[in-house]
């Protein structure tokens, strides 16, 4: 009987602290603008500055000529279609 009164002191216990931290929660403006946030995400993608477009620009650009630096040594490095990589393997 003695572990049911002890339970029962832990979960009032418990009740309290959690009411505590939604109030906290809520004093604190945890909930003040709950979409806000959501649609900040989906909006900025839209509104990025031009540096950034240029720089996405620049990296497509170098991804493209090391994808056709590899096609190159593909086809001219050894003939048979593999990188040397491929070869050590």
């Amino acid at each position: 009987m003695e572990i049911v009164t002890l339970l029962i002191g832990l979960a009032l216990i418990l009740v309290v602290v959690m009411i505590w931290a939604f109030f906290w929660a809520v004093k604190s403006g945890q909930f003040d603008d709950m979409e806000g946030p959501a649609h900040r995400i989906i909006m900025e993608e839209d509104q990025r500055p031009e540096q950034d477009k240029e720089s996405e620009a620049e990296h497509q650009q170098v991804q493209v000529s090391a994808e056709a630096d590899v096609a190159e040594k593909m086809i001219i490095g050894n003939g048979q279609g593999h990188t040397e990589q491929d070869q050590r393997h």
